[in-house]
């Protein structure tokens, strides 16, 4: 049986902004969503840097989604993916 998702956003007094955090008993799931055309890149995906000093709880994965075509990876928490292909 899985657990139930909380639902959240954060922003904080600096700027830092995550469009959803999901939340389960074991650790968030971030997302941040960029509207543009263009390909994503590092910068795109700031707010998701340090993120995991910020919870209560380990960050699983960090989803920057876009509609670039282009798959990467960031690091090994954090990736960016067109949204068509993370919808699957």
């Amino acid at each position: 049986m899985q657990s139930l998702a909380q639902f959240s956003f954060l922003r904080t007094h600096d700027g830092k902004e995550v469009d959803l955090l999901l939340e389960f008993a074991d650790g968030y799931y971030a997302f941040e969503i960029k509207m543009a055309d263009s390909r994503v890149n590092k910068i795109d995906a700031r707010h998701l840097w340090g993120l995991e000093e910020m919870l209560d709880k380990p960050l699983k994965k960090a989803f920057l989604l876009s509609n670039d075509e282009e798959t990467k990876y960031f690091d090994d928490k954090t990736l960016a993916i067109h949204a068509a292909m993370f919808l699957g």
